[in-house]
């Protein structure tokens, strides 16, 4: 019975299928939708992304690189603009394919840890290393690989401050986490 069933089924769905002929009439067209809002002409905003090369990190610098943006690009950056910056960490093997990592990024050593961080303005912005061993003599391999001849890509991300989200902090003074509500719901007191 099962195999009849299934063996039905198949010869139906062939069936519609493989339906021949010509296509039928359109139908007719639905009511017409109401206006939508007017709306200003958007920008064209797209990411600029630029790298930069040859960076060394000594005692001379204090260990630190400042660029301004005007430097190397053309764009107004804003306050709510984001900005990455991603350190070269290697190339791929067998090509020259780099590899990239975000900021910030701490590297394990015997001698203990290194971390590259960054911070910005609207103007400029600073890529510093700090580390849990004194970085005025380090392995020559740490030197060599981790503080010489950096590369950095830095990707400025325009952006606008989006409206204010419903949460808890904005649902009419209502805080589930304030203490009087914990304290309340701990006495199961309504």
């Amino acid at each position: 019975m099962k195999y009849i069933t299934i063996t039905l089924s198949l010869l139906a769905a062939l069936f519609f299928v493989n339906c021949e002929g010509p296509e039928g009439p359109q139908g007719p067209l639905g009511p017409q939708g109401s206006p939508g809002l007017n709306g200003l002409d958007g920008a064209e905003l797209l990411t600029q992304i630029y790298e930069i090369g040859g960076i060394d990190f000594n005692t001379e610098n204090g260990f630190s690189y400042q660029e301004t943006f005007a430097d190397n690009t053309s764009l107004e950056i804003l306050d709510t603009d984001l900005v990455l910056i991603y350190r070269q960490s290697g190339v791929i093997e067998g090509t020259d394919e780099p590899t990239w990592e975000l900021l910030p990024a701490i590297k394990f050593f015997d001698e203990g840890t290194l971390q590259y961080k960054f911070d910005h303005t609207s103007l400029d912005f600073v890529i510093s290393i700090t580390s849990s061993f004194p970085l005025n003599d380090p392995d020559p391999t740490i030197i060599n690989d981790y503080l010489n001849n950096q590369a950095f890509k830095i990707a400025i991300v325009p952006a606008e401050i989006a409206p204010e989200p419903v949460g808890a902090k904005n649902l009419g003074g209502f805080d589930p986490f304030s203490y009087k509500n914990i304290s309340r719901d701990a006495l199961f007191i309504n």
